[in-house]
Order: structure tokens, then C-alpha cells, then sequence
């Protein structure tokens, strides 16, 4: 899926929630290319670790992009 339509997904599913109620926030979701942010990466928690490991994702990751348009936390 393209960085658009992981981001109206992403718009779609916060809306659908309500995180976003207001069109000035659907307007900034909209518009904000979280990927632009995490260009250094990330971590992603590994399921079942213990203690609690991460690892990192790199923009070479093919789950990369993804996970930036994800309704989650990221470490960055």
C-alpha cells in the first residue's frame, strides 16, 4: 500500500474510534506525513520477550512504512 493510503487508513480508523473528532484535527491527520518523522527509524517491541526487548526498524524494513502509519506508540 502507498504512504496515501496507509495514511487515509490510518485517518479512517482514527476517525472510526474517535481520536479524531473535530475537522481540524481530520485536516492535520490528513496532511502530516508521520513517515517524514521517523527517517531514523524506530523500535518495535518483541512479542514475548522478557524483560521487555525492541528492535529497531529502519526504513529499509519492509514493515517500515506500515508501522509509521500504524495507531500506535513508537520509540523512536
Amino acid at each position: 500500500m502507498t504512504q496515501q493510503g496507509l495514511r487515509d487508513k490510518l485517518l479512517r480508523h482514527m476517525t472510526e474510534q474517535g481520536s479524531v473528532r473535530s475537522p481540524q484535527w481530520r485536516d492535520a491527520v490528513a496532511a502530516t506525513p508521520r513517515h517524514e518523522f521517523l527517517r531514523g527509524g524506530y523500535f518495535r517491541w518483541v512479542e514475548g520477550s522478557s524483560p521487555t526487548a525492541w528492535e529497531p526498524v529502519m526504513p529499509d524494513d519492509p514493515h517500515w512504512l506500515t508501522g509509521c502509519y500504524s495507531d500506535v506508540s513508537l520509540v523512536t
